[in-house]
């Protein structure tokens, strides 16, 4: 039943991001994203990291995905990065 669904799904996916998405899926036991971490730096600054392997990851790269439909990828496990929801 899983897998019918993810077959269907799979359809409707662009075919170099859905390579992508199995690439990594493939290397990390079916974890291919992660979220960003936001971190406070002394009240003003804020830093990122990876979720999966908790390196950091360059504003530069968190804007990207805010304003861009690519694929942005963490530069040191390869996942692909995620927006989290914002906790209230």
């Amino acid at each position: 039943e899983i897998q019918a669904e993810w077959d269907q799904v799979a359809q409707t996916i662009p075919d170099e991001p859905l390579q992508v998405f199995k690439r990594v899926a493939e290397t990390y036991d079916g974890e291919a994203l992660a979220v960003i971490d936001q971190h406070q730096q002394g009240g003003k600054t804020e830093d990122y990291s990876c979720g999966g392997c908790f390196m950091g990851i360059t504003a530069e790269s968190v804007n990207l995905l805010m304003s861009k439909d690519d694929i942005i990828r963490c530069p040191n496990c390869t996942r692909i990065l995620v927006l989290g929801t914002e906790k209230d």
